[in-house]
């Protein structure tokens, strides 16, 4: 039961790193368009 608590721990911190990993890129990936846009129309014109 040790190895399986210590198992479940460790799958949680790792889904709690991947959650705030996911949440960061949504919000960067949210912001970059915004940004990116102004450029991507110089670079077609």
């Amino acid at each position: 039961m040790t190895a399986l608590g210590t198992a479940i721990a460790l799958a949680a911190l790792v889904h709690g790193a991947f959650a705030c990993t996911i949440i960061v890129l949504g919000l960067t990936e949210a912001g970059l368009p915004a940004r990116t846009a102004p450029r991507r129309d110089t670079l077609e014109q």
